[in-house]
């Protein structure tokens, strides 16, 4: 006898409760943004901090919470990758208009670095850089020994 399908209206499997450990995990987890250092913060042994942080990191529902608190900051600051870069080009237009005035080159200088650091954090992204790592191929390794012409004489 054939199987039936699962009713249309199955409904999802609830996500699992978190412990009180893996809340805090996934709060550290934000700011922190290292599992082993999460993990020994949330209250678990720091001997086997790492393997923990590790299994928790790839729990499904712990991802998601991290994903969900991940979500919550970014709305919370409105600071995002559009922001970043409406800013830079408002302070480049300042600096255009200010060639010559020092103080307000000092306070720009300050403000880009500000925003390339808050450009440069993860949940921001506004400077990724992208690397391919397609390889197809046989893999070898090369050593080569490096002679400064000075010593080779």
């Amino acid at each position: 006898m054939p199987r039936k399908p699962p009713a249309s209206n199955a409904r999802k499997k609830p996500r699992p409760k978190l412990t009180e450990k893996e809340e805090l995990f996934c709060q550290y987890y934000l700011v922190k943004l290292n599992s082993t250092e999460a993990a020994i913060k949330a209250g678990f042994s720091a001997r086997t901090a790492k393997e923990k942080g590790y299994q928790l990191r790839h729990k499904p529902h712990i991802e998601a919470r991290i994903s969900e608190l991940y979500a919550k900051r970014i709305e919370r600051v409105q600071v995002d990758a559009d922001f970043v870069l409406r800013e830079v080009v408002g302070l480049y237009d300042k600096a255009k208009s200010n060639l010559d005035d020092e103080f307000t080159h000092s306070l720009l200088a300050q403000a880009l670095k500000a925003l390339e650091m808050a450009g440069k954090h993860v949940t921001v992204g506004a400077f990724k850089d992208t690397i391919d790592h397609n390889h197809k191929g046989e893999i070898r390794t090369v050593t080569r020994r490096v002679v400064d012409p000075k010593e080779a004489t």
